[in-house]
């Protein structure tokens, strides 16, 4: 028998993969090369007001040709807002050059605990699998470069869809690229307003990935602490019709306690 929630999209950033470390103590030593001397902590510091002053990494009706550049302007903007203003920095075009082409490659990059287990679980249990993503086009060699691609049916990332999280456009763009319903997919994300205000907007089962343990998802989201314990939450919530779970037990999460563009 085909399980209802046939089709299982994930975000990407921290939810899949992580940055190893942090985004500074990527980007300190190459600094340091091109003249300028920062603490990855004072970078990391500096970056995320800068993330979170940035518009949207989404460019609706661009051109495949146009979209490249784009997408490194976008960053372009996003890093010089950034470190700028911590110090002179006349080697910055060449620092973004080389820490730009770095996140394509795996080398920054990790799979978080559990990832490929749960994606290979999955699919034996007849699930197809997407992801839907704020990332650039970067994130395709990522994927491949991790051995991930094989198992993502569907990859719709917002630069390209032209929609940015949490617009429920994406996710919906993701539904149709699939030749699923939102009532047969379920999506999971790290992000209560990325990912879970978006999924639930397009209709789509959403699924807290509640790493941290904050326990602050709404009751009536389901979540989980750890990737390995995702497939048996989906049979759990297949078993037992929503409208009779009790809020708490939609929360493996809670139960298994052995234990942030996406």
């Amino acid at each position: 028998m085909a399980p209802q929630y046939r089709h299982i999209f994930f975000d990407a950033t921290d939810t899949l993969l992580r940055v190893r470390g942090s985004v500074g103590a990527v980007y300190a030593p190459v600094a340091a090369r091109h003249g300028l001397a920062l603490t990855s902590r004072a970078i990391d510091a500096a970056f995320q007001p800068a993330m979170a002053a940035a518009p949207p990494p989404a460019f609706p009706g661009a051109t495949p040709e146009a979209l490249p550049c784009l997408e490194r302007d976008w960053w372009h903007a996003v890093v010089q807002r950034a470190l700028v203003p911590l110090g002179p920095f006349p080697g910055f075009e060449a620092f973004f050059a080389e820490v730009f082409a770095i996140f394509r490659t795996p080398e920054p990059w990790e799979l978080l605990p559990g990832a490929r287990a749960a994606l290979e679980t999955l699919r034996t249990q007849g699930r197809r699998l997407g992801l839907i993503s704020d990332m650039d086009s970067r994130l395709l060699d990522v994927l491949a470069a991790l051995e991930l691609d094989h198992l993502l049916e569907t990859v719709v990332l917002s630069p390209s869809a032209g929609f940015a999280k949490p617009d429920p456009r994406l996710f919906t763009l993701a539904l149709e690229r699939a030749g699923a319903t939102a009532a047969s997919s379920a999506h999971v994300g790290d992000s209560l307003r990325a990912d879970i205000a978006g999924a639930r907007a397009a209709g789509m089962l959403a699924i807290y990935f509640d790493s941290r343990g904050r326990g602050d998802a709404p009751a009536e989201v389901p979540a989980v602490r750890q990737l390995a314990d995702l497939p048996a939450l989906l049979e759990r919530l297949e078993r037992t019709p929503a409208r009779d779970q009790p809020p708490d037990s939609r929360r493996l999460g809670s139960r298994t306690q052995r234990d942030r563009p996406g």
